[in-house]
């Protein structure tokens, strides 16, 4: 049926298709998402924007005529729980999308429906421009056998995950994406990477982000110097075996470009690992994430990282860091965590800090309240509140912290969001016996503040 002659049929269909692909929303395929986050995960596969043409073609024919014409609305393909009806349906999209570059988000399965449409899919590999692989639990290394045949000409983004109840890395494609992707500039892994397969490719000089669930301090350092152009660099855990440090005593390696350094935490066999940080000069950091440190063979309580080597390392720099966020694990909180935050916030280097993110802690949020007339970190814009309730901290410390530094003079304050996790309040929703309780705190801003603050979040933690 034709449509009906409504103001929006006399617009020109080359202006419509325009329209179309404007306000398509954005077909990335690397998110800034912490890789073992299977929740998160899961979230990001149903968000897709793979159905975005079919339903512009369900309102009329002149709408599927104007979506089927415009290639660039067919370049993201997502496959997930896939069925026999996918395949003719990813036969279609495949030829719509022309010989455009492709967004390309799938899961691998052990079910043979999966591996006819991921045959299909590979025949388009060397025109793949952004690539999310998730490696289901129980596949069969034959099906990633299937990705050897194939090079990424094109590709600019890669992320491989895998299924929680399969967590080994597969090394093998891993190297393979790296080995044929020239054009290749931001990588994330579920686990570690090849350092020497990185090294011999011309990869290395292209990768400007680098995302690992896991490394080896012995080849953090092979890894860094030999991608001199990264400009992210983040990992989950660093292992630093004993006897590391005299491997790299005489190593004082500079990365020119690097803005956004992140270790969740480090798990070490020396007491002296902090010490490695003395051995990088990073000119560029402006958003660093502090990591706890845990000594693998004493079993003690978690330690936070000194602060001291990070400090002369902004220092030694010369760098204005603009972005600090104090992450780890409640597993591993100590009462220490608020001492080395309070010096954190009270150091030099931090004096342009425009956003803070911090653990929970009732001594790190006086600090930051200070007094009416004086506030550490005046640049602030916006505040992150996470992890476990610790200490004495209240409703009534949030909310005090955050009007006083609103309506200090001069103050830059737009927003707050606290995200909080409490074992010893009654639980706003606990919907899986295995969950955390969680409760959401309740800090509602005076009016005049309100109007200020661009935005306030109160809520509670996955």
């Amino acid at each position: 049926m034709a449509c009906p002659p409504l103001a929006v049929n006399s617009i020109p269909p080359e202006i419509l298709g325009e329209i179309f692909f404007r306000c398509s929303p954005s077909s990335d395929c690397i998110r800034p998402f912490k890789l073992r986050s299977n929740r998160q995960l899961d979230n990001r596969m149903k968000e897709g924007t793979a159905q975005n043409p079919l339903i512009l073609g369900h309102v009329c024919k002149d709408w599927r005529s104007i979506s089927r014409s415009l290639p660039l609305l067919w370049v993201t393909v997502n496959l997930h729980n896939i069925n026999k009806s996918s395949l003719a349906l990813l036969a279609l999209w495949l030829e719509f999308s022309s010989s455009h570059p492709l967004n390309v988000s799938a899961t691998i399965t052990s079910e043979e429906v999966t591996h006819s449409a991921l045959a299909q899919l590979f025949k388009h590999a060397a025109r793949w421009r952004r690539l999310h692989l998730h490696i289901g639990p129980g596949v069969d290394d034959s099906v990633l056998e299937v990705v050897s045949n194939y090079h990424f000409l094109l590709l600019e983004e890669a992320m491989v995950t895998t299924a929680k109840e399969d967590p080994l890395a597969k090394e093998e494609l891993s190297e393979h994406i790296i080995s044929t992707s020239p054009k290749l500039t931001r990588l994330a892994l579920p686990l570690t990477i090849d350092i020497s397969a990185l090294q011999t490719t011309a990869t290395r000089q292209t990768l400007t982000m680098i995302r690992l669930e896991t490394i080896l301090a012995d080849d953090l350092f092979p890894l860094l110097e030999a991608c001199q152009h990264l400009k992210e660099f983040c990992t989950g855990f660093l292992f630093v075996r004993s006897g590391f440090l005299p491997t790299i005593r005489t190593l004082q390696l500079t990365l020119p470009d690097l803005r956004h350094f992140e270790i969740d935490l480090i798990l070490s066999q020396d007491k002296d690992a902090p010490r490695f940080i003395d051995h990088l000069t990073l000119p560029s950091l402006t958003e660093l994430a502090f990591p706890l440190w845990f000594g693998w063979l004493e079993h003690t309580s978690s330690l936070p990282m000194r602060w001291a080597s990070w400090e002369s390392l902004l220092e030694r720099s010369g760098t204005e860091l603009k972005v600090f966020r104090y992450i780890g694990t409640t597993l591993l909180y100590s009462d220490g965590h608020g001492d080395t935050l309070n010096k954190i916030i009270r150091s030099p280097v931090m004096r342009h800090l425009v956003h803070l993110e911090f653990l929970a802690h009732d001594r790190v949020l006086s600090t930051l309240h200070h007094t009416a007339q004086q506030h550490f970190l005046p640049d602030l814009e916006s505040i992150t509140i996470t992890g476990k309730l610790i200490g004495k901290l209240s409703d009534d410390l949030i909310a005090s912290m955050a009007v006083s530094r609103a309506r200090a003079s001069g103050s830059k304050l737009l927003r707050v969001d606290v995200h909080v996790e409490e074992a010893d309040r009654n639980p706003r929703r606990q919907t899986d016996p295995g969950e955390p309780e969680c409760s959401i705190v309740k800090f509602k801003p005076p009016a005049d503040v309100q109007e200020r603050l661009v935005r306030v979040d109160c809520g509670c933690i996955e």
